[in-house]
């Protein structure tokens, strides 16, 4: 961790809690949650498909074949995108606290 100290030997041990709660939590869900689903609710059930969901499919798809097409700009773009997070969230900081 981090932190030294005073500070550091009373939320270390928290810290570490959290992130094996958090592991445990995500382990749970992936392996857990879909075997129960499975065995306890009906087989037969329709799969329904919600309105936003048929209205955002022409889009997503069309997007993913572009993406697919061209993957160098799909990772510039991701690139440009985490670079400037940063920079963003800083000039984001400064305008709302100044």
């Amino acid at each position: 961790m981090t932190l030294s100290g005073v500070a550091g030997r009373l939320f270390a041990p928290l810290g570490l809690t959290y992130i094996y709660a958090v592991v445990a939590s995500l382990i749970v869900a992936l392996t857990v949650t879909p075997a129960l689903s499975l065995l306890l609710l009906p087989h037969h059930a329709k799969a329904h498909v919600p309105p936003v969901v048929r209205w955002t499919r022409g889009g997503y798809e069309r997007l993913l074949r572009i993406i697919v097409g061209a993957p160098r700009v799909a990772i510039f773009f991701a690139a440009v995108l985490t670079i400037g997070r940063p920079r963003i969230a800083a000039a984001f900081r400064r305008n709302i606290f100044t």
